[in-house]
């Protein structure tokens, strides 16, 4: 058996991605079967409505968009005025919603909307918060949160970046910021929390300090404090890592997107400013390749991932549509990777054949 670091390490040699230092492992061990070394991964741009509606769901396409679009209009509503009183019920009601949502199986669907594209490139403040809020109840699942820890989590994670609406001038800037705008920027932990004190007897000390910690990181690399260890809430640590983790596969004004697979690359490389077990949760929820994903077999047959193996994040379930030949199949069919040991991914693809997304939705 190899660690994950083990596999990643083959595919930067494979790929002739030599990094001056290997990726450490991570201390709390994700273990996987040896596959073989995958080849450059690139992904493609994937709309929330083709992204949703592959695979298999509880509740109807309509009403996961209608939900995951609400939480998307909120978000954009308080990241662009002055909060209203009204903001704390309003927040708990959306909440309680979505956490029902996630909790009655439907999180496929909605993991699938974090992975895809923003809506519109310049909505992405609002597309980040509606993710990460997301994101982080489900790893509050994972970790076993009951349904009033999974709110107070997920209203942390939707408020966190509030403090940012001051800066919106900076970062919405079309290149990498300056020293001087980059501190700016960095003050939004301290303005988020100013905004929320109002709000303090409704939304809870708990809330509150993830808005001020966020940014805090276990190895005192963080800011504004550089706080260490068990000085950060858990909270805070959740909604940190995603935070990164979400950001990296969305582009930004400055930058393009990473892959999936880079996004994990860099978050192990600085596992030490992040808690593994919150890694190893993140990676089992969202997995290598995400759901929604078009992919190419090793049998050169096309599918798409709809369904990620927690404990084997590069093996996870795919929905064959097309064979070997590009040509659709009468009936679509499911490959679980953890049970084929022969069968792997050999690549995610970009450019699609025609009648992919006819026979990814059908079926």
């Amino acid at each position: 058996m190899l660690r994950l670091s083990d596999i990643l390490k083959k595919y930067r040699e494979k790929s002739k991605k030599v990094e001056p230092e290997e990726i450490k492992q991570v201390e709390n061990e994700i273990k996987t079967e040896e596959v073989k070394p995958l080849p450059q991964v690139q992904e493609p741009k994937v709309s929330i409505s083709s992204a949703v509606c592959k695979g298999l769901s509880n509740v109807s396409c309509e009403e996961i968009v209608k939900l995951y679009e609400g939480v998307l209009s909120y978000a954009k509503h308080i990241y662009v005025s002055e909060l209203e009183q009204s903001f704390v019920p309003l927040v708990n009601k959306l909440l309680e919603k979505l956490v029902d949502t996630l909790c009655a199986g439907n999180n496929g669907e909605l993991l699938r909307i974090c992975s895809a594209d923003y809506p519109r490139d310049e909505d992405y403040l609002y597309g980040h918060v509606a993710n990460v809020c997301i994101i982080a109840i489900e790893i509050g699942r994972g970790l076993g949160y009951e349904r009033a820890r999974l709110m107070e989590l997920g209203i942390a994670a939707f408020v966190h970046d509030i403090g940012i609406i001051k800066y919106l001038d900076i970062i919405n800037k079309n290149q990498i910021l300056s020293k001087v705008e980059y501190d700016k920027v960095r003050e939004h932990p301290h303005n988020g929390s100013e905004i929320l004190s109002r709000f303090g007897k409704e939304l809870g000390p708990a809330v509150i300090d993830v808005v001020r910690q966020e940014h805090e990181r276990i190895d005192g690399s963080g800011y504004p404090l550089g706080l260490k260890g068990d000085q950060i809430s858990e909270y805070a640590k959740i909604v940190g890592l995603v935070d990164v983790y979400e950001a990296m596969l969305h582009k930004r004004p400055y930058r393009n997107k990473y892959t999936s697979l880079e996004a994990i690359q860099t978050i192990l490389k600085s596992k030490q400013a992040f808690e593994p077990k919150f890694i190893k949760i993140l990676m089992g929820k969202m997995g290598i390749f995400p759901v929604g994903i078009p992919v190419r077999l090793n049998t050169k047959e096309i599918g798409v991932v709809i369904k990620v193996n927690p404990d084997l994040p590069l093996r996870p379930v795919v929905k064959i549509t097309l064979d070997a030949y590009n040509k659709k199949l009468k009936q679509p069919k499911l490959i679980d990777l953890a049970n084929n040991p022969a069968i792997y991914i050999d690549d995610c693809l970009k450019d699609l054949p025609c009648d992919f997304h006819d026979s990814a939705a059908s079926g």
